[in-house]
Order: C-alpha cells, then structure tokens, then sequence
C-alpha cells in the first residue's frame, strides 16, 4: 500500500514493518525522506495494532 503524498510503500504485515524498521535503522535517513518512512512504519503499527484490538477470542460465538 502507498501513502497518497508519498512514493514509500506502508508495510501491511507484521514482517513487513519488521523489515521496514531494519532498513530504517540501518542508514542515515535526513529530510522528507526521513519524516516519509517514519510516518509509514507509523502508519502500519497503527493499523495492525488497530487489527489485532478487533481480534477477541470467542468473538465470533456472540
């Protein structure tokens, strides 16, 4: 998935972020680019963690 203003793909799995987090710590980012793949890994631990809330055990027997 890309963010509509920015050409970096957000990560959409738990790997993904992982590896996207990798690679962000492993250069040295600086300016727009810095801010734009900091707010994509953001962006994705927002939304999983948004997913993982949903997810209640037994949920589904109500």
């Amino acid at each position: 998935m890309f963010d509509s203003k920015s050409a970096i793909a957000v990560p959409r799995t738990i790997q993904e972020v992982a590896e996207a987090v990798r690679i962000f710590k492993s250069r040295d980012w600086s300016g727009e680019e810095l801010y734009e793949r900091w707010q994509a890994i953001r962006s994705a631990t927002l939304n999983l963690s948004d997913l993982e809330l949903d997810r209640v055990s037994g949920g589904d027997s109500y």
